[in-house]
């Protein structure tokens, strides 16, 4: 339960603002009505591939290193926030729906939440809780994107996830430094 409910929360945090909250959002805006569903599938897709990872690794992990993995996790997410920046809104001259959904998946197999998901389902042995957590929590920003709730490039929002990268950085050192060998 609370690998689903922390990658529930860090998929929501930082897909706020995020490269295919963008995409989505400016895409819904822009009047293509399945720019919604074929981000929360393909959302749905990169987190069960972000779960099968944190399968695969698993068996090959002492407690010590899925610590340690879930350290260098919080911490490569920490600097993809604060690195990576969401680009211009999308022209879509085709308003094709293959050619937005390899957009969309490209952004998110790539993207801080999946990672944070292989992360904490590593850590916590998890992985099935921490990729449906993961999917749901990213499924809501998503949406809260597409349906003009929020507006993924306000100023409050890019400084939000630059607080939130902070805080994974800071995260991240403190669960390495806790897991290393004394």
């Amino acid at each position: 339960m609370a690998a689903l409910m922390f990658a529930f929360l860090a998929a929501f945090v930082v897909t706020m603002g995020a490269r295919d909250q963008v995409v989505v959002s400016d895409l819904s805006e822009a009047g293509h009505g399945a720019a919604l569903p074929l981000g929360v599938v393909t959302g749905w897709i990169a987190s069960a591939l972000a779960g099968y990872a944190a399968i695969v690794v698993l068996p090959l992990l002492v407690p010590d290193a899925r610590d340690m993995l879930g350290a260098v996790a919080a911490l490569v997410s920490g600097i993809e926030i604060l690195i990576l920046r969401p680009g211009r809104a999308p022209k879509e001259p085709t308003r094709s729906i293959g050619a937005a959904g390899l957009v969309l998946i490209a952004h998110q197999i790539t993207d801080a939440a999946r990672f944070l998901a292989f992360g904490v389902g590593a850590a916590y042995a998890a992985s099935v809780p921490a990729a449906l957590g993961c999917a749901a929590g990213g499924s809501l920003a998503l949406g809260l994107g597409a349906l003009g709730v929020v507006d993924p490039r306000a100023s409050w929002i890019a400084h939000g996830r630059r607080v939130a990268g902070v805080v994974l950085l800071v995260i991240g050192i403190a669960v390495g430094w806790a897991a290393l060998p004394r």
